[in-house]
């Protein structure tokens, strides 16, 4: 079952309900639909990234191992360019490195004809792929895209400093994921069942059954192939099903595997059974399915709030 399972951006799912969910809220106001109005943006157009097909996989020439990056760093040529968010940079950074938005990275004249490598997490390419591509097509030179992210420099005994330096970063917020999605990198693992539900204390899945069964059919959608499934009784057999997972990658760069449990309790105890020497490309999906849903809706809201018509000050015209 080691297959690529390309995740779509999570938006996706949002879309393919909106209109329903916006008549429904112009039928409960008394107001009728307004047809769109010719040539307006679809709303697959306005959510980023989905229309870009040359984001949808890494470009192994742009890459370099966090092992040579690491070697490379102490030369005075070379640069390391941190791409992260501020607040992620206050939890762990490198010495030495500069902070800089990517989309700020292509304006700063002094970096050209330096030899410069893009940092940002394990898990999160899609910055500094496009960053990678600004650079080349600007002339600035040779610029690498540290493969791994922080957690990889880590562990390839890159110095960190800062408050989380001794403890893995392994969870990926749904948020975030979402704007990975549309790479073929990931493969994914659940979880399933989690102990508490045969203990009698809450569902284990909700995407197994009930109310959560239309969110499975989601996340199906999401996924486009069955995820890989371990259930929570081997937990023991966790590194090695996930190196078999993580055994072909795409032109020698690593796959990701995703390891999804029920809920929030079941992903903390997930990220905590990966110590520190567990691989730097294992990532626990925050919150589990069930923040994964919560996210679902909350995008559904916004994107219904935005792509609503806007109505008269008379009350739907009348």
């Amino acid at each position: 079952m080691a297959r690529s399972l390309a995740l779509a951006v999570l938006a996706s799912a949002a879309l393919s309900a909106m209109p329903d969910a916006t008549a429904a809220a112009q039928r409960a106001a008394g107001c009728a639909a307004s047809p769109a109005p010719a040539g307006a943006v679809t709303a697959a157009a306005r959510v980023p990234g989905t229309q870009d097909s040359a984001l949808r996989r890494r470009h192994p020439e742009r890459y370099v191992s966090a092992a040579e990056a690491v070697a490379r760093a102490s030369r005075p040529e070379v640069v390391v360019v941190d791409l992260r968010r501020p607040s992620e940079i206050a939890g762990l950074r490198i010495p030495g490195a500069l902070s800089i938005p990517p989309h700020q990275v292509k304006t700063k004249g002094f970096l050209r004809g330096r030899r410069l490598l893009l940092l940002d997490r394990g898990f999160r390419y899609r910055p500094a792929e496009r960053t990678a591509a600004e650079l080349a097509a600007g002339g600035f030179g040779d610029a690498r895209i540290i493969e791994g992210g922080v957690e990889a420099w880590r562990q390839a005994g890159g110095r960190v400093i800062g408050p989380q330096r001794a403890s893995p970063l392994r969870m990926v917020p749904p948020a975030a994921l979402g704007t990975e999605a549309a790479f073929a990198h990931w493969r994914v693992l659940r979880v399933n069942p989690w102990p508490e539900a045969a203990a009698g204390g809450h569902a284990s899945d909700p995407a197994a059954a009930g109310p959560g069964a239309a969110g499975r059919g989601t996340l199906q959608r999401q996924l486009k192939q069955p995820a890989a499934r371990l259930d929570a009784g081997d937990l023991d057999r966790l590194p090695a099903r996930a190196a078999e997972l993580t055994r072909s990658g795409a032109g020698g760069l690593s796959p990701l595997v995703l390891i999804v449990g029920a809920d929030g309790s079941s992903a903390a105890a997930l990220g905590a059974l990966l110590a520190e020497a567990a691989p730097w490309s294992l990532y626990v999906l925050e919150g589990g399915l069930a923040a994964w849903q919560a996210e679902q809706r909350r995008q559904q809201a916004m994107l219904a709030h935005r792509l609503a018509p806007p109505r008269p000050s008379g009350g739907c015209g009348r």
